[in-house]
Parts: structure tokens; sequence; C-alpha cells
């Protein structure tokens, strides 16, 4: 098969690469710590508010199926306990009003913000700031409307601090400075209580790197082949070269020649160097692949975690990696079959 099909494959292949790599920048720059199979992930609220104010704005998220009440009945939907960093950690905006502030946190306030979905379902509107709903058998008042892009999931918003002094089982969620020093990270998280094993990061900076990195791969994967490939007609070429320079040098001296000939002696020279410089470049870039390829076996795998429903950010993720795979290897299979034409493919006849 012509082995112009198989350039323009990758070439749309690489494309597809590049544009989930893009997608993936627009991502929230998060490290979501997520619990390890059966674990006792179990951490203090206090202790997570005086990390946040003294290390790194830390977040979670309790969610809970429940009930709330208002004059005319009741309604079903979730709750979800944090802290008052969360809209920041999370990228997230507010329609109406504002989201719980850490003082109304730290005094157990009953403030609850509304998402959409839970304005339309409790009032039909969207200007429900000031609005009072009871729950728990008390009365909470509406502070603001949250846009998680969960419209079909209605969800109240509510100071951790009005439950449990624990949180367990919820992800830890943690928005990274630019140039975040990781090892002084994870050393600060263990403070908190944090095992080897019992528990997974998820450095989302670290995936969206991946994605380039796989389509750097691909890219430098073929210039490496191509430049081995290019090695036979290169050593072909120095061969008659030097036959031609053999021949010449029976019938003449060496300076008549050199003097008269010097193209003879250049060619081969020419042809050497770039024989030379094939592989020397074909070793360069699988050091290359080589060095970034290693670190990809510390990344965790995304396939099996359930994380809750309102992180969309962790699922969005996970799309674009499955998308950024199938790109990948149809990628590589691409570059294989180019080659295999290029080699065992019908050769042009010489005149």
């Amino acid at each position: 098969m012509n082995s112009r099909i198989f350039a323009l494959a990758l070439f749309l292949c690489v494309l597809g690469l590049c544009i989930t790599a893009l997608a993936a920048q627009k991502g929230e720059p998060l490290l979501m710590v997520l619990p390890s199979g059966v674990s006792t992930f179990r951490f203090s609220a206090d202790a997570i508010e005086e990390f946040s104010q003294t290390e790194f704005l830390l977040s979670y998220g309790i969610e809970s199926p429940d009930r709330v009440s208002l004059h005319h009945g009741e309604y079903p939907l979730h709750i979800v306990a944090t802290n008052s960093y969360y809209p920041f950690i999370m990228g997230l905006s507010l329609r109406e009003g504002s989201f719980f502030s850490s003082q109304a946190w730290s005094q157990g306030q009953r403030h609850g913000v509304l998402n959409e979905g839970a304005a339309f379902s409790l009032y039909g509107s969207l200007d429900v700031v000031g609005n009072r709903f009871r729950m728990h058998n008390e009365t909470w008042i509406v502070t603001g409307v949250l846009i998680d892009h969960e419209e079909d999931h209605p969800r109240v918003y509510i100071p951790s601090s009005t439950g449990s002094s624990f949180i367990q089982g919820s992800p830890l969620v943690l928005r990274l400075p630019p140039g975040t020093d990781r090892v002084l990270l994870y050393q600060s998280l263990r403070s908190l209580g944090l095992r080897e094993g019992g528990h997974t990061l998820i450095d989302f900076p670290r995936f969206y790197q991946l994605l380039w990195e796989r389509a750097l791969l691909v890219l430098l994967l073929f210039f490496a082949l191509l430049l081995l490939w290019s090695l036979i007609p290169l050593i072909k070429n120095l061969k008659r070269a030097l036959d031609q320079l053999g021949k010449m040098l029976r019938h003449r001296y060496l300076g008549d020649l050199l003097a008269q000939q010097k193209k003879v002696f250049l060619r081969p020279l020419v042809f050497l160097g770039l024989s030379l410089l094939a592989p020397a470049g074909a070793l360069f870039s699988f050091l290359t692949i080589l060095s970034f390829t290693l670190p990809w076996q510390d990344l965790p795998s995304l396939s099996g975690l359930q994380p809750p429903l309102f992180y969309p950010s962790l699922d969005t993720l996970r799309r674009l990696l499955t998308w950024s795979s199938i790109f990948f290897w149809a990628a590589l299979s691409s570059t294989a079959l180019f080659f295999s034409a290029l080699i065992f493919g019908p050769k042009k006849a010489s005149s």
C-alpha cells in the first residue's frame, strides 16, 4: 500500500494528540488525593483549615443524599459538606450571591449555597439569595448560587463544620500554584496523616504534560526511524563514491586529481559524515524518549477510580487520556506501517 496513506494517517493522529493536549491545558491545576481501596482515609477538618492557612489551600467535598423542606413540601437532593475554599480551588464561579466565608465555616453557621439545579428545583428561579429552607430540623439561609456544571444533580453546599469534625472517604483537592515544589508539597501533606499506600495522588498538571509528551514521542520516534532508514541509501552512496575515487586514483596522480576533481574527494567525506550523524541523531532521539517515558511508570491509573459525581475535572481528564491513548497507539501503528511500506513496498524501476 502507498506509504503516503500511512503518512497522512500519522499526521492526523499527531494532530489529534496535540488537540487533546491543548484541551487539557484549559483544565484546572489540581492535585487530588483519593483513597486507595480499603483505607481509613480520615482527617480532622480543623487540621485541614490550619493547613490551608499555613501551607496550601486545601478543600474536599462530602456528598450525601438528603432532603430539604419548604413550606410547600419536601425535596430530595444531595448535600456537599465542604469548606470555604472549594469554589476557588475547583475554579468555579457563582451565578448569584457568594459562597459561605471562612468565618461562617469556623462558626458553624447554617449557610447553604445552591447549585443551579437545586435553585430551580426548590424555587424555580436563580434569584434565591436570602431565601430560607429547613434541613436537619434547622433553618438554613441561601447565600449564593454556584455554577458547578451539574444542573441535573441538585446540590446544596454547606459548611462541613455543621456536622462531623472529621473528613473520611472524601478526596482532598489542592490547587497547585505555578512552580510548586512537589517534594515539599508531599512532605507537607504527610503532616495531615497521609500514609504510604493509603491514598492515590492525581497530579493534574503532570497528566497534562503526559499528553504533550505522547505527541513528542511519536515525532521523535518517526525522526529516529527516518534517520536509520536513510542509512541504507547513504551507505550505498558512500560505497559508490569510494569506488569512483579508487578508479580515478588508478589512472591519475593524487596531486593532479585533487587539483582537478575536488568533488571526487569531498563526496565520500560528505556521505561518511551523514552516515555517522544519522545513527547519532537516532540515538539522541531514543535517549530523549527514554528520559520522559520512564517517569510514566510512576503515574497512577485512572481507569479504576470512582470519584464523586461532583468532581467533573477528573472525569474530563480521564476522557482526554482515553482519546489521547487512541491517537497515540494509532500513531505508533501508522508509523510502523509507513516504514514497512517504505522497506517492503514495491521499488521504482531504475532507468
